[in-house]
């Protein structure tokens, strides 16, 4: 009678009725303990190409490839042969070692030193697990289920270097902006705007616009929904058709020029409410023609958003102006669209401009480092003073934060007693950006003052 063998471990099969069993039951029962733990060591030294295992070679489930290699080689399981191996590439030399199917299908490259488990269906070697992508130095990561590398992010075993953008959970000095978090509001916490007029009236570093065609209220605005405890607001009794309110930060040219024709994210919540009316909103990207200079500016870049009353991140994402080498405006408008509308509002808070293409958490800082920030470009203060029995008598201010250029000083809210007064000119020894120099005049007496310094761009 004639003995079958299987496909996937050539197990002998007798024949029914056949006595000669013995011999053929003891080789398959070998093999099947090979499948479960037996070793193959395949030495290639010498070898070369294709070499086709025979079933002693592929029956068992450990694999060994070891020797200096001298010419890429491919072991080849025979074609419709099916099964799993362990496989562990110990070889050197600056060649390949390849499983492959003679079914023609995909095969596997094992890596010097790498250990790897096999799958063969008859016609493809597959490894069993997902590939582990990335090559050396790269860090890996999980890509949709896949473990993948990228040279954004390497080790070498000493260094880390990382490309792009890191998103971090904890934020820290990342954002462009000043008081994008509306925290500080030396001007007033609030203030009215006429019709047409502009300026610093509230919170530090932002600009309020407002063209609604009535006078508006700015006010710095306690609030959570804003990604923070403020936001700056304006409101108005009515809007105009086609009327409109902006804020706005200009970037001093030294905290900016870094990221001149680099890929930037704004961030920011906003809300707004025209009842009657329609609205409309977007943002600009600004630079002035001389370094830090805004007689003249070029407006390249404006980008719409659908503000509505609840408040919301949005994200914009953009290459800011190689031009902004001077300098950098960011303008948020909300408008009326439609016909006249009534009780007008808009708010926004956590601004920021970072780089890169990721919106990363609004970066919070201590109050403190925000006030300083702030002081470069505005600063108010208070005096007390006596006059001289007669003649003048003289004393110095010391700013906190040396201003970013000359300030315009200003002398308010002087109180006096008898006929004193305030000479407010400079005749001391201090520098215009570090502070400045008054006279007391007139007869003995007290004097009482606010003082502003505005080095604001």
């Amino acid at each position: 009678m004639t003995t079958t063998y299987t496909t996937n471990k050539n197990l002998g099969e007798p024949a029914v009725g056949d006595t000669g069993w013995g011999t053929t039951l003891n080789t398959s029962i070998t093999a099947i303990d090979n499948a479960f733990g037996g070793k193959t060591t395949l030495t290639v030294p010498g070898v070369s190409g294709t070499v086709t295992l025979t079933a002693s070679q592929y029956q068992v489930l450990y694999l060994y490839i070891t020797g200096t290699l001298t010419a890429n080689v491919t072991y080849s399981i025979p074609s419709g042969v099916g099964g799993q191996w362990t496989v562990y590439n110990n070889t050197t030399g600056s060649y390949t070692v390849t499983i492959a199917s003679a079914g023609g299908g995909s095969s596997y490259t094992v890596v010097q030193s790498g250990r790897t488990v096999l799958l063969s269906d008859g016609t493809n070697i597959v490894q069993s697990t997902q590939s582990v992508g990335g090559s050396t130095t790269q860090v890996q990561y999980n890509n949709n289920g896949i473990i993948s590398g990228s040279s954004n992010f390497t080790f070498d075993g000493t260094n880390i270097a990382l490309a792009g953008t890191m998103a971090m959970g904890s934020p820290f000095l990342r954002n462009r902006l000043i008081n994008g978090s509306m925290q500080i509001a030396q001007y007033n916490t609030s203030a009215s705007l006429t019709n047409g007029a502009s300026g610093y009236v509230c919170c530090d570093r932002w600009i309020a616009v407002n063209s609604t065609g009535s006078t508006a209220t700015v006010a710095q605005s306690s609030t959570t929904s804003y990604g923070g405890i403020y936001s700056l607001g304006v409101s108005a009794s009515t809007i105009l058709g086609s009327g409109n309110v902006q804020f706005i930060q200009r970037i001093e040219a030294q905290n900016i020029a870094d990221l001149a024709g680099q890929t930037v994210t704004l961030s920011f919540y906003a809300a707004a409410t025209a009842t009657g009316g329609t609205l409309a909103a977007n943002i600009t990207i600004s630079y002035p023609s001389a370094l830090d200079n805004w007689a003249s500016s070029t407006t390249p870049i404006t980008l719409s958003f659908a503000i509505t009353s609840s408040p919301t991140r949005f994200t914009k994402t953009f290459t800011l102006p190689s031009q902004c080498t001077n300098g950098a405006q960011i303008l948020i408008t909300a408008s009326n669209a439609g016909s006249s509308a009534s009780s007008f509002s808009m708010n926004v808070g956590s601004v920021q401009l970072e780089a890169g293409s990721v919106a990363t958490p609004f970066e919070q800082q201590s109050i403190g480092q925000i006030l300083t920030l702030c002081q470069r470009y505005y600063e108010t203060g208070s005096i007390f003073a006596q006059s001289a029995a007669t003649g003048v008598s003289g004393s110095s201010i010391q700013y906190v934060v040396t201003k970013r250029t000359t300030p315009t000083f200003a002398f308010n809210s002087i109180s006096y007693s008898g006929s004193n007064n305030l000479t407010q000119q400079a005749y001391g020894t201090l520098t215009a950006q570090t502070g400045y120099d008054y006279n007391v005049t007139s007869a003995s007496g007290f004097l009482a003052a606010n003082w502003s310094a505005s080095a604001e761009l």
